[in-house]
């Protein structure tokens, strides 16, 4: 159905190789320490899609019409709502190297730092909500401090669908695939992904103390490697801001 495509999976092994041979090889101490496997691979995601671009699916999503339906040659950005007013995350479409995606490795990987090291409003975290950490509310909080960069400029061209289907065109299925851990104690996706309550996102022997030392050190070190966008001297085109399908 896409053959213009190609098609790669990635298991653990290869997410910490990758790791390893590239330039995020300095972030991988501050990725070991975290256990809940949503998380990792939230981490994993938002650098693969940062660096090469692309289009990024769980492995349970489901698209019943050609990529080239809903993702235009055009575009930068290709986005859908979610319910709560979240972004998509189980599909991420941007081209390499865009603002939004490094907006968002950086919010991942200091809200990670900032529940190691017991950050007050971030603790609660390491047990509870875990999706709020690195999933779609990470993912909207880095766009929504990012997307107002976006104007005029073609390059910059964004779509957004008004529904988590992106225009009907395909779903996650994670729901349908996995029905007892989907109906799992409180009947939400949230919990199926990201785990119960009573489990850390974090593995039992870690360092926190050193975390909690290098604070500093780590925020700094991740703000190097996905820069401040908001920051720099960005000079835009008069135009819309977004470009919106339903």
């Amino acid at each position: 159905m896409n053959p213009e495509w190609d098609f790669y999976m990635f298991g653990d092994a290869d997410i910490v190789a990758y790791l390893e041979h590239s330039n995020y090889k300095i972030l991988r101490p501050l990725y070991e320490i975290v256990a809940t496997g949503a998380i990792r691979a939230d981490l994993w995601r938002y650098l693969i899609i940062y660096d090469y671009g692309g289009v990024y699916f769980d492995i349970d999503a489901w698209a019943w019409a050609p990529l080239r339906n809903f993702i235009p040659e055009d575009v930068a950005v290709v986005t859908s709502s979610m319910t709560a007013g979240l972004l998509c995350q189980w599909a991420l479409i941007y081209r390499p190297g865009h603002f939004i995606m490094s907006a968002t490795a950086k919010e991942a990987f200091q809200s990670v730092l900032r529940v190691v090291t017991g950050e007050e409003d971030w603790k609660i975290h390491e047990y509870e909500w875990k999706e709020k950490v690195t999933g779609p509310p990470a993912l909207s909080r880095a766009f929504e401090r990012t997307s107002k960069l976006v104007r005029g400029r073609p390059e910059d061209k964004m779509i957004m669908y008004l529904n988590d289907e992106f225009g009907h065109q395909m779903r996650n299925r994670y729901g349908e695939l996995n029905p007892e851990k989907y109906a799992k104690k409180t009947d939400s996706l949230e919990d199926a992904h990201w785990g119960d309550y009573s489990k850390s996102m974090f593995y039992p022997d870690i360092d926190r103390e050193r975390f909690v030392k290098e604070k500093e050190v780590w925020m700094e070190r991740i703000g190097k490697l996905f820069p401040d966008v908001e920051s720099g001297p960005i000079v835009y085109l008069d135009g819309p801001e977004t470009f919106i399908t339903s």
